[in-house]
């Protein structure tokens, strides 16, 4: 097991990291890669879909709502696939009017207690619904209408539930992270 050596006043501690921790900074790796990897593919995609169709349509007069879509879906694939990375990185919109005020046992505490009561249910929901939405759409072979019958319509639904859950894991991550630090010692909130 990692062992860390951790200053605390004027006292030195050593922390034998748990196998839990690994876990988390595995799960972490792997959220982050994720993200890391859409953003690098959808980013690009979008900017040339959107230079092509701006083109198209000011220069040739030839609109296309192909591309508009293939934007739109490109857009979504972004969002839903980086909001896990965005938490493991604290990178995520914060609205907290409280939060902030408070010192960081508490903050602990309302991450632990919003994952637990809000955020796990919430992605709960979502990840069971939105994967019998889209297993139901990969079952029908469903096509988009709009972009001239486009296939793998299921892949595009399948992103939320799966998105959702990296978030979840993310949070569950955070979640494990404060506990460790609420009980067993140094470090600091999760994320910060």
């Amino acid at each position: 097991m990692p062992v860390r050596t951790y200053v605390i006043g004027k006292t030195k501690r050593v922390l034998i990291e748990p196998p839990v921790i690994a876990c988390v900074q595995t799960v972490e790796r792997i959220i982050s890669r994720i993200g890391l990897v859409t953003a690098i593919i959808m980013l690009p995609l979008m900017i040339a879909t959107r230079t092509y169709e701006i083109v198209m349509r000011k220069v040739f007069n030839a609109p296309s709502s192909v591309l508009q879509y293939v934007e739109w879906e490109a857009f979504s694939l972004l969002i839903l696939l980086t909001l896990g990375f965005a938490y493991v990185k604290n990178s995520h919109v914060r609205v907290d009017v409280m939060r902030d005020r408070f010192g960081p046992r508490v903050r602990a505490w309302i991450e632990i207690y919003g994952f637990a009561f809000l955020a796990l249910p919430l992605a709960g929901i979502v990840i069971v619904h939105g994967g019998e939405y889209a297993y139901a759409a990969f079952e029908d072979k469903e096509r988009s209408a709009l972009a001239l019958f486009l296939p793998l319509r299921w892949l595009i639904k399948g992103a939320l539930p799966f998105g959702i859950f990296l978030l979840a894991l993310a949070m569950l991550c955070a979640a494990i992270r404060n506990v460790r630090y609420l009980f067993w010692g140094p470090g600091g909130p999760a994320p910060d």
